[in-house]
């Protein structure tokens, strides 16, 4: 055993006794060891096959999986595992097509196959019934697949130039679309629900900035004179609103208005107003039509877009703020200037050849923020959490 694998299994050891204990930050630290381990282990043939076959055929059994609804089949009526002929029988499908997406299924560890021939569901198959997890797989599948593939084409033909035209980038090029990303989701009724699922999707399960071990909402209300109808925080672009309605929750007592905004039919209104949140059809490339609120708040938003682009949209807020009283939140992630974890690299490569947009380490955020007229005041993290909150306001 080479001294380099022997030196990882002692860390994943000693990473798993912190994870079972409990200890901040040990899941992503043992998962970033056994990656490590596995790189090291694996020979170049390994590599390149897992990479070059079974990834990409995973990809695509998981979409053929979801619309067949194999997943949902698979726990009725009681989770018990069941044949192919049975799965084939409840799917509609042939069965030596389906055994074959069942047996690579199998292989990547999404299905059990406690008998040769049978197969039964576990934790990631019966998530992936849940909408917001399920559209994780097909809102990026539908959306980056071509673009992804025509990518090496595109670039060799650009002579490898950085992508900065949203209006004709891979997306345009491998879609055979004259549209940008977010009209042709709005102009597709099942993709702009598929994407607002996965936008939802994406955020579950990790700390939210409005947590008291986050951001410090309640610090940031002190010596505020807050009424019912003061606007206290508006989600610019902020989908179905899943952030408005957690701030709810977690807030129920902090008077002031909740607003979520959002192009024309991009989420029913009526999902909000029940919980008492506003719902706002806007374009945030136009006047912000709400005036002096104490949050301004994009989530995932300005990623999407160049930095002229983002200096269009903070402009529209910057006008809208005011001078200390108003803040704008900005809820993205913020990538190290080393190491940077592989969710970070690879959303980059997906921004790139959906909207040729990127992810920006501290500096750029930095240098984007003050080129529009704002200043950092901190940048928040949280030890679990994989995105920052930069909390900025007027020069």
């Amino acid at each position: 055993m080479s001294p380099r694998v022997e030196a990882l299994l002692a860390d994943i050891s000693h990473q798993g006794h912190a994870y079972l204990s409990q200890v901040s930050s040990a899941k992503r630290k043992l998962l970033d060891a056994a990656v490590s381990l596995i790189a090291e282990l694996e020979t170049p043939v390994e590599s390149i096959t897992r990479i070059g076959w079974a990834e990409p055929a995973l990809y695509v059994a998981l979409r053929v999986a979801i619309d067949l609804k194999l997943f949902e089949k698979l726990v009725e009526p009681d989770k018990s595992p069941k044949s192919i002929a049975e799965l084939a029988k409840l799917t509609n499908s042939d069965p030596e097509l389906l055994a074959r997406i069942l047996k690579h299924l199998g292989a990547m560890k999404i299905l059990t196959e406690p008998e040769p021939g049978v197969f039964g569901s576990t934790k990631l198959s019966e998530a992936l019934i849940i909408p917001e997890y399920r559209d994780c797989i097909c809102a990026p599948f539908d959306l980056t697949g071509q673009p992804l593939a025509k990518l090496p084409v595109y670039l060799a033909k650009t002579r490898y130039k950085n992508p900065t035209d949203p209006t004709d980038c891979p997306f345009q090029y491998a879609l055979g679309t004259k549209q940008v990303l977010y009209d042709y989701v709005a102009t597709h009724p099942e993709l702009s629900t598929s994407f607002s699922n996965f936008m939802a999707g994406y955020r579950r399960g990790r700390p939210n900035w409005m947590d008291a071990d986050f951001y410090p909402v309640r610090d940031a209300l002190e010596n505020i004179e807050l009424h019912d109808d003061t606007p206290l925080l508006v989600d610019v672009g902020g989908g179905i609103g899943p952030d408005a309605i957690e701030f709810r929750s977690k807030h129920p007592s902090v008077p002031g208005r909740l607003i979520v905004q959002d192009l024309p039919g991009a989420i029913p209104p009526t999902l909000l107003q029940d919980r008492g949140i506003e719902f706002m059809s806007h374009d945030f490339f136009t006047p912000q039509p709400i005036k002096g609120a104490r949050f301004y708040y994009l989530h995932c938003v300005l990623h999407d877009w160049s930095d002229q682009d983002c200096r269009r949209i903070i402009g529209e807020l910057t006008k809208a703020m005011t001078k200390g009283h108003s803040k704008l939140l900005i809820h993205e992630n913020v990538v190290p200037n080393q190491h940077a974890p592989w969710f970070m690299t690879g959303l980059d490569i997906c921004l790139m050849v959906l909207a040729a947009a990127s992810e920006r380490s501290e500096s750029q955020w930095r240098g984007l923020v003050s080129s529009a007229g704002l200043r950092v005041v901190k940048i928040w993290s949280h030890p679990e959490g994989i995105e920052s909150l930069i909390e900025t306001e007027l020069l």
